[in-house]
């Protein structure tokens, strides 16, 4: 029976994907053909059943002596580390951790981007206690972006049951200054012989509106006249004009409203984190 040896489980917006196209190239590691499974998430899963469907996805594992999956939810919803522990035992485990203000960011121009989003950077994280409140699992994973940031707080979860000797934490933005060493790190964890691939592929992989304030306006407006009677017709063509709106790769600064905002929200979940690594990372990220 093939199943992981090891998961990458987030964060989110943190290098995953990057982390994705390089292991792929190494002959030793095998993972599915779709890179997020997020089998994890679904509280329903635990099942002989659903097993069965999962091992499906590496059945063409072959050899390969690093089995896994990346999927960046797996670090964030709270039932998931003993759902992994159920069906997997203590695997390995990969943490992928971003400056928590820049990955917050990254995180708001997906959804920008996606036409989830009609919000400013700085009242969407100001919105996102109350937004937070339901019980929608979509929602909570759409409107995360401070709540992902709390590494600590989700580390812990994964503590009482796997040994910390099988997780490893790799600084995203060390990662992007070389990634071969980082890969060559993670090779080293996961027992396999070092090796070097091609490291230039696309990092980012999204591009976002452009001018953003004009677009977050008409989404507003397309997203209030759903409420009007018979405003769905004229939301329904702002909804078509915006999918030929402008776009760049280049992302428009964090307001230093926003930025100051955060830099007090998570400093003291950065000092734990640290504490937990040995390593003061605030130098990285502040």
């Amino acid at each position: 029976m093939k199943l992981p040896n090891f998961l990458v489980v987030g964060a989110a917006r943190s290098g995953t994907t990057y982390l994705h196209h390089l292991m792929i190239q190494h002959p030793e590691i095998f993972l599915p053909d779709k890179k997020a499974l997020f089998f994890f998430n679904d509280k329903e899963c635990v099942s002989q059943i659903a097993l069965d469907e999962y091992q499906k996805e590496f059945i063409n594992a072959g050899t390969a002596k690093a089995i896994g999956e990346i999927s960046p939810t797996y670090m964030y919803f709270k039932w998931i580390p003993d759902q992994i522990f159920s069906f997997l035992g203590d695997i390995r485990l990969i943490f992928l951790l971003r400056n928590p203000i820049e990955r917050a960011y990254s995180h708001y121009l997906v959804h920008v981007s996606l036409g989830n989003e009609f919000l400013s950077f700085y009242e969407a994280i100001i919105a996102e206690e109350e937004r937070l409140k339901t019980s929608n699992f979509r929602i909570k994973g759409r409107y995360s972006y401070i709540d992902r940031g709390y590494y600590h707080h989700q580390i812990k979860r994964f503590l009482p049951l796997f040994q910390k000797e099988k997780m490893l934490f790799i600084i995203s933005e060390e990662f992007y200054d070389d990634p071969l060493s980082t890969f060559n790190q993670v090779c080293k964890f996961l027992g396999i012989s070092n090796y070097e691939p091609n490291l230039k592929v696309d990092k980012f992989h999204f591009s976002i509106p452009c001018p953003l304030k004009p677009y977050l306006t008409s989404q507003f407006i397309r997203r209030r006249l759903l409420n009007v009677k018979g405003g769905w017709r004229l939301s329904r063509t702002i909804k078509s004009i915006l999918k030929n709106y402008p776009k760049s790769s280049k992302y428009p600064p964090i307001s230093l409203k926003a930025r100051e905002y955060l830099e007090r929200v998570f400093r003291e979940d950065i000092k734990l984190t640290s504490d937990f690594l040995g390593k003061d990372i605030s130098k990285l990220w502040f």
